[in-house]
């Protein structure tokens, strides 16, 4: 009985609202209604009264405004939604961007990371190979000890070199002993080709010395000129390279301290 009370009196405040609003809605027309007679018949009360034509070319006018307004307004509506667009894919993008950044800098710090641990690990072994080619050497040559030892990397160059010394030590050992084999082949071969050279050396040199004794004074002076800033150029070339080195060693040696 309760919710049938109160249902009813539901719809008794909705009717009343309703029959309200559409006395207000009358009232308003009729009113909008007297004012537009007034306008049109020429109340006296009104100022003037309005010309035909004129409320026409208002209402035309008026209509061309609200057709140009709403024309602008949807451009702007569009731009708004262009920009909405742009201002989301640059968030995208700059997010983007974020991240391959923080990718990019997490890898460089590990491989940085890496590098300066393998860079440690190489440091302490060269040091340890260090120490016992010091110990070892000082232990070899006891007058050389505490004094620099510089290491020369080799290549196949010296690798050929050091056999073709083994075979000619090998070869003087069987000449001596009057024995027929390959190393003394290569040390006759070997011999004779530095008997050759020597000559073609003292023929240069005689060359040479006929040449310079067949200058005048002046050829002779340029010539030594010459000379001397030819030689000076190859030992600043060796110098610079010299000093290349040092510094090169005194670097390593101060990251090896840190």
């Amino acid at each position: 009985m309760l919710g049938t009370a109160c249902v009813y009196t539901l719809f008794a405040l909705l009717a009343a609202h309703v029959a309200q609003k559409t006395s207000c809605e009358i009232a308003n027309a009729a009113n909008s209604a007297a004012e537009v007679h007034r306008t049109v018949s020429g109340d006296p009360k009104s100022e003037k009264a309005a010309d035909p034509e004129t409320e026409i070319r208002d209402i035309i006018h008026d209509t061309a405004l609200k057709k140009e307004l709403s024309e602008a307004g949807e451009k702007v509506a569009k731009s708004a939604e262009v920009v909405d667009e742009s201002r989301k894919s640059l968030d995208n993008i700059t997010k983007e961007r974020e991240d391959i950044s923080k990718a990019i800098g997490h890898a460089k710090v590990d491989r940085a990371n890496e590098l300066r641990e393998r860079k440690r690990e190489l440091l302490k072994k060269i040091a340890a190979i260090g120490k016992t080619l010091r110990l070892e050497h000082d232990a070899r040559y006891p007058h050389l000890a505490g004094q620099p030892i510089v290491l020369v990397a080799k290549n196949e160059d010296d690798t050929k070199r050091a056999a073709s010394t083994l075979a000619h030590i090998e070869g003087l050992r069987d000449a001596i002993n009057q024995i027929r084999s390959p190393c003394s082949s290569l040390e006759r071969v070997r011999s004779a080709a530095m008997d050759t050279s020597k000559q073609n050396r003292h023929n240069r040199f005689v060359i040479v010395q006929k040449t310079l004794d067949s200058m005048s004074a002046e050829e002779r002076l340029h010539y030594d000129r010459n000379m001397i800033e030819h030689y000076e150029g190859i030992i600043r070339e060796i110098e610079d390279s010299i000093a290349k080195a040092d510094e090169e060693i005194a670097a390593s040696w101060q990251n090896y301290k840190q």
